[in-house]
């Protein structure tokens, strides 16, 4: 399982495996359980993290394989309509910059794409400091006030307002070893998963560790989300913990 991803009472997961078609999954969330509300068919591929963009009722899925973003409507019962931005190669990880504009982790290029939803085009890319300049970016999350953390290779670098300043590389945390993923609270710190620990790690903007949460699974931790309140955390095995986000 990929995700989950938090929204407005439902979950949305990208379940599947390799061998067969990929789905994503939206889930009514109540206060005993998860009911399937709608899945879609992605197709084989390697589909990674969701992410939801409520304002615009749509949800991003990256392709690791092929290329681009799968983009994924609904309306207030169901998904509906699926479309692919196909101005971006292979990536792992986007997250939502502004209102119909993402951040992309393009493999092929080996940069972060700032796309135009709208217009299925690359308006702009980040500059790649010269401290990762062999890395190709895996990971990326944006916080409140357009701070940007990108994860190239097994090094993070913070961008306020989409720029980079020469010599803020941010250290890694102690203990990080495996990063699944990585995401944000929406307003002030970054959520970094990682699988070999099962941990949590918490990030103020600036890239400094505030605390970890262990989490007490037999399997990966590979993403999390923040919501209701709560922090919900998926596993490799398909399952989701639910903790206070502290």
């Amino acid at each position: 399982m990929n995700g989950p991803f938090y929204h407005n009472h439902r979950l949305y997961t990208v379940e599947g495996r390799k061998s067969s078609s990929d789905r994503l999954c939206m889930y009514q969330v109540t206060s005993q359980e998860l009911t399937l509300v709608d899945t879609v068919d992605l197709g084989v591929d390697t589909c990674c993290h969701p992410l939801v963009d409520g304002h615009n009722k749509q949800v991003y899925i990256p392709r690791a394989e092929s290329r681009g973003v799968s983009v994924v409507s609904w309306d207030n019962t169901r998904l509906t309509t699926q479309r692919t931005l196909t101005c971006v190669g292979a990536c792992y990880s986007v997250s939502v910059l502004s209102s119909h504009t993402l951040c992309a982790c393009d493999r092929n290029r080996g940069t972060v794409s700032v796309v135009s939803v709208t217009d299925n085009t690359v308006t702009a890319t980040l500059q790649k400091p010269a401290e990762v300049r062999y890395d190709s970016p895996n990971k990326i999350a944006v916080a409140a006030g357009n701070t940007i953390l990108v994860m190239y290779g097994f090094k993070l670098v913070v961008y306020k307002n989409g720029v980079y300043s020469p010599g803020t590389m941010v250290p890694m945390p102690v203990g990080l070893q495996s990063v699944q993923g990585m995401s944000s609270d929406g307003v002030s710190r970054f959520l970094i998963c990682d699988g070999r620990s099962n941990t949590v790690f918490i990030l103020d903007v600036s890239g400094k560790l505030c605390h970890k949460i262990n989490i007490a699974t037999s399997s990966y931790v590979v993403d999390c989300t923040v919501g209701d309140g709560k922090l919900w955390v998926g596993s490799w095995n398909g399952g989701i913990v639910v903790l206070s986000p502290q």
